[in-house]
């Protein structure tokens, strides 16, 4: 599970990178390479998103995951998540 895990990590921060996107990893997995393990298995990925990024973002990811743009425009505009 963990190698599934560090790959869609991989995947989604490497596409924020590409488009330019700053962004902060945490969740069990940021806590367990800094040494404190958790029994959970998520990640949070926090990123600063912005309308002009959306495109971009749900080209790169939609073969992978379920990239809903209207999604993310609503989460940009009212500071939220998805």
């Amino acid at each position: 599970m963990l190698g599934e895990a560090t790959r869609i990590t991989l995947l989604v921060t490497q596409t924020l990178e590409k488009i330019g996107v700053p962004y902060a990893v945490g969740g069990s997995l940021a806590s367990s390479l800094h040494g404190i393990m958790r029994s959970t298995l998520d990640i949070d990925i926090v990123a600063d998103l912005k309308l002009e990024h959306i495109q971009s973002l749900v080209t790169a990811l939609s073969n992978e995951f379920y990239a809903d743009d209207e999604m993310m425009k609503d989460a940009i505009e009212h500071h939220g998540s998805f």
